[in-house]
C-alpha cells in the first residue's frame, strides 16, 4: 500500500506498523485459525467471531471514500454485520457458548484491525476526500479487510463442523468442553456463518489477490444492469437486518455467488 496518507505509521516507540503490515498481521491470524479446526475450538471462536466482524466494519467504514458521498462503498460488509448481529443475538438468546475465553487468533485479528481503524481515524474524517490516485490503496485495504473476515469466518464454519460430528460420537462428546449446545442450534450457527462466508468469498471473488496488490479494476460505467445489482443489494441488507429465514440466507448467497459467476464469465470474454 504506497499512499503515504493511508500507509501512515503507527505512533508510539516500538509500535511503527503502516496500516498495510497491520493488515497483513490480521490477515495472519485470521489464517493460523486455519490450520486447528478442532471440535473443542469451536464455543471460543463462536464467542470470538461477531467481534472480529464488528470491528472489521468499523475499520471499513474508517477507510475514506474516493467521492463525497460512499455509495455503494458499504453494503457488502454491512450485509456481513447484519448477518454477525443475528449470530450474537442468536447465541445470547439460546444460551450457547456461553461466557468464556475467545479466541487467541481472533483476538489478533480485533487487536490489528481495530489499531488499523485508529490510525486511519488519527489522519482522515469519515467524510474526507482523498485523491483520485490513492483509489488503488483504498481498495486494496477493504480487500485485506474483507480476506481476514474470509479466512476467520471458514474457519469458525469448519470448527462448528467438527463439533457438531463429534456430537454425534459417544467417545468424542466426552471431550467437548462443556457445557454443551444442542445439535439444532449448532446447525443454524453453520447455516448463518456459512451464509456470512459466500458474502465474503462474493465480495473477494474478482477482487483477490489483485486489488490487494494495488491494482486498478476497470471502471465499470453505469448501467441498467448495475442499478438492478445496487437495488439487490439494498434488498438484501434490509432482509439481513431484521430475523432472516434460512430461505433469506440461502438467497442472498446463491444470488450472491451467480453474479459472481456471470461477473466472471463477462470479464472473461470481454
Amino acid at each position: 500500500m504506497a499512499d503515504p496518507d493511508i500507509s501512515t505509521r503507527q505512533p508510539g516507540a516500538g509500535a511503527a506498523r503502516t496500516v498495510g503490515e497491520l493488515l497483513r498481521e490480521a490477515d495472519l491470524a485470521a489464517r493460523r485459525m486455519l490450520a486447528d479446526v478442532d471440535p473443542a475450538t469451536a464455543p471460543a471462536r463462536v464467542r470470538s467471531w461477531a467481534e472480529v466482524v464488528e470491528t472489521a466494519a468499523e475499520t471499513w467504514r474508517a477507510i475514506p471514500a474516493l467521492g463525497p458521498h460512499r455509495v455503494g462503498v458499504d453494503a457488502d460488509i454491512d450485509a456481513l454485520h447484519d448477518v454477525a448481529t443475528g449470530v450474537h443475538r442468536l447465541i445470547v438468546a439460546r444460551g450457547w457458548p456461553g461466557a468464556g475465553a475467545p479466541d487467541p487468533h481472533a483476538e489478533q485479528v480485533v487487536a490489528n484491525l481495530s489499531a488499523v481503524g485508529d490510525l486511519v481515524r488519527s489522519r482522515h474524517r469519515h467524510d474526507d476526500v482523498v485523491r483520485p490516485d490513492a483509489g488503488g490503496d483504498l481498495e486494496a485495504a477493504r480487500t485485506w479487510i474483507m480476506h481476514s473476515v474470509l479466512a476467520a469466518t471458514h474457519a469458525v464454519r469448519r470448527s462448528l463442523e467438527q463439533y457438531e460430528l463429534a456430537m454425534t460420537s459417544t467417545r468424542e462428546r466426552t471431550r467437548l468442553p462443556a457445557p454443551t449446545g444442542e445439535r439444532v442450534h449448532v446447525r443454524e450457527l453453520i447455516r448463518r456463518v456459512d451464509a456470512a462466508e459466500g458474502l465474503a468469498a462474493g465480495y473477494l471473488d474478482l477482487r483477490w489477490p489483485a486489488t490487494a496488490r494495488g491494482e486498478r479494476l476497470d471502471p465499470v460505467h453505469p448501467t441498467r444492469l448495475e442499478a438492478a445489482i445496487a437495488t439487490w443489494q439494498t434488498q438484501a441488507a434490509r432482509a439481513l437486518t431484521s430475523t432472516p429465514s434460512v430461505a433469506d440466507l440461502s438467497l442472498v448467497v446463491r444470488t450472491q455467488l451467480d453474479g459472481s459467476v456471470l461477473a466472471f464469465a463477462v470479464a472473461g470474454s470481454a
